[in-house]
């Protein structure tokens, strides 16, 4: 039987073997089979595909994708409703409760339906490593589809894509609608630090990597990683390395074989 806690582990890559569209008519079941030695992934486009998998029901609808893992007995009980799908099918992959993709959930068609499209139009001469290539593709779009960020995460991004400009916190308010105190609370619980201490040590890890790394003067760093004032970001540098950007900068010209404690 089916373990919904189990979930594709990308740990062990699987191999393709063989896709293509495939069409029911009107009043069509699902064919009698037993599924051995290697899964089938199903993208469903239109219609609803109905049949049993080791007696329990299944039933995909548009939008949806389903994976027919192997040794599952499969049976068309009733007729399903006319459903218009792209299966792709590979050799036997590894499902266990670390793995990363859940055997079904919901695609982005926007996404999903142009690899569909390269491998229906992939020519008979193509490579394996072509067809390899868009699964694999597919795979990692229907994982990416499935991962809820939440929203200490949603935090996290925004203020790593914006390191190099002020960011305030009403500017994170605007992004994920919460109130100040909220924002600090779920963003803390996650990262350890509210998010303006986390955006200062972000900031000062990129400073000193711009300080060991070239001879820009530390007025331009200050800028480049997003502070306005200078006195900020020599007393943020010097709590964060217990060193100043100067010394700092010299520990590295005098050949210390390690970045200074703190990093």
């Amino acid at each position: 039987m089916e373990n919904s806690e189990e979930k594709m582990n990308f740990e062990t890559l699987p191999h393709y073997l063989t896709s293509g569209f495939r069409q029911f008519l009107p009043g069509e079941r699902h064919i009698s089979r037993m599924v051995e030695n290697r899964s089938i992934l199903i993208i469903l486009r239109k219609g609803i595909l109905r049949f049993s998998e080791n007696g329990a029901h299944r039933e995909v609808t548009p939008g949806e994708y389903y994976i027919q893992r192997p040794h599952n007995y499969q049976d068309g009980p009733v007729p399903s409703d006319s459903p218009n799908y792209f299966y792709v099918s590979f050799t036997e992959a590894a499902y266990d409760k670390a793995g990363q993709l859940p055997p079904r959930g919901r695609y982005d068609p926007a996404r999903i339906n142009p690899l569909i499209d390269a491998m229906a139009g992939l020519s008979l001469n193509a490579s394996s490593l072509e067809y390899e290539s868009l699964l694999y593709s597919l795979l990692v779009e229907l994982y990416r589809g499935q991962r809820a960020d939440t929203v200490a995460q949603k935090i996290h991004a925004f203020l790593v894509s914006h390191y190099t400009e002020p960011v305030s916190i009403a500017d994170i308010e605007n992004r994920v609608y919460l109130t100040k105190n909220q924002i600090i609370n779920v963003f803390r619980k996650e990262y350890g630090l509210p998010p303006h201490k986390y955006l200062t040590e972000y900031r000062m890890v990129k400073a000193s990597d711009l300080i060991a790394s070239t001879e820009l003067p530390f007025s331009r760093i200050c800028a480049m990683v997003g502070i306005e004032e200078y006195s900020v970001f020599y007393r943020a540098f010097l709590n964060k390395f217990k060193m100043s950007p100067r010394e700092y900068r010299d520990s590295f010209l005098a050949g210390t074989p390690e970045p200074p404690a703190g990093r």
